[in-house]
C-alpha cells in the first residue's frame, strides 16, 4: 500500500497540471443628459430611459450577473464547447460615481483552455449585462456598459491544485493502509482460532487412541477354583484347598 501510494502520488503531481486565466471588468455608467441640455435638444426627452438599474444601489447590477453567470445552464453550454466549467466570477473594488469591478477567472487543462474559457464568460457577460437593462426598452445610450479593465490573455499554472490532489491521494492510500492492516489482523487471528481447534481436536484424538491401546486385566473364568490365602494342613498331612465361597462345597475334616 505505501508504495502504492507513492506511486499515485507521483502520477498526481506529473499528470494533473491546471491553467487559471483571469479578466477584470469595469461596469460603467451612461452619461445621463441633464436638464440644461434636454432643454436645449427636446429630442433627449423622447429617448427612452427605463433603465431600472440607474436607480438601483451600487453592486445589484453586478450581482444579478453573477447570478446569472453562475447558473447549471451557463457551466454546461461551456463544457458542451469543450471549455473548462470550473470557474469563477466575483465583484472587485467598488467606487461610488465610477462603477463596479467584476472578475472573472477560469480554470483549465491547459493555457489555451483557461483562456478561451474567459473570453466565452466576458462575451456572455455582455450579453446578459444588455438583455436584463432591456427588461423596460431603454435605449442603448442609457445602458451600462462593460469595460475591459484586465483581459484574460495569459495563463499561470495553479501548483496548489496538484498539491491538494496529492494530499487526498496520500489520505486515501493512509486510510488503505490502515484497512489493510485491519483485515490482515483480523484473518491472522481466524487462522490462528483455526489451527489451536485443530490441535485442540488433534490431541483429543491421541488421547483416545491411548486409551483404547491400554492393556485390560485377565479374566479368571467362572467356576475356577482359586487358593485360600490361608491354608491349614489335615491330620492326614493332606493340604486342602479352600473351596469359593459360591460353590457351595464343604470339607469335612477329622476331628
Amino acid at each position: 500500500m505505501i508504495i502504492l501510494t507513492t506511486a499515485a502520488s507521483f502520477y498526481v503531481f506529473t499528470s494533473q497540471r491546471t491553467f487559471t486565466s483571469t479578466a477584470t471588468y469595469a461596469l460603467i455608467a451612461p452619461k445621463v443628459p441633464t436638464d440644461r441640455e434636454i432643454e436645449l435638444n427636446p429630442s433627449l426627452a423622447k429617448i427612452n430611459s427605463d433603465n431600472p438599474y440607474l436607480r438601483s444601489p451600487d453592486g445589484l447590477l453586478s450581482q444579478v450577473l453573477i447570478t446569472r453567470l453562475s447558473t447549471r445552464q451557463a457551466a454546461s453550454s461551456l463544457q458542451d464547447a469543450g471549455l473548462a466549467s470550473d470557474y469563477t466570477v466575483t465583484p472587485g473594488a467598488s467606487g461610488a460615481s465610477v462603477g463596479l469591478l467584476l472578475q472573472i477567472q477560469a480554470t483549465g487543462k491547459n493555457p489555451s483552455q483557461a483562456i478561451a474559457t474567459v473570453d466565452a464568460l466576458g462575451k456572455r457577460m455582455q450579453s446578459e449585462l444588455k438583455d436584463v437593462q432591456k427588461v423596460n426598452g431603454a435605449d442603448d445610450s442609457y445602458l451600462i456598459k462593460a469595460e475591459l479593465v484586465q483581459p484574460g490573455d495569459t495563463a499561470q499554472e495553479v501548483y496548489t491544485s496538484r498539491l491538494r490532489s496529492i494530499v487526498v491521494v496520500a489520505v486515501a492510500g493512509l486510510i488503505a493502509l490502515l484497512a489493510a492492516i485491519s483485515i490482515s489482523r483480523r484473518v491472522e487471528l481466524m487462522v490462528q482460532r483455526r489451527r489451536h481447534r485443530k490441535a485442540l481436536a488433534r490431541a483429543a484424538e491421541e488421547e483416545k487412541r491411548e486409551r483404547n491401546e491400554e492393556p485390560r486385566p485377565a479374566q479368571i473364568p467362572t467356576g475356577t477354583a482359586r487358593l485360600s490365602k490361608r491354608q491349614s494342613p489335615a491330620r492326614t498331612g493332606v493340604v486342602s484347598e479352600s473351596p469359593e465361597p459360591d460353590e457351595r462345597v464343604r470339607v469335612v475334616g477329622r476331628r
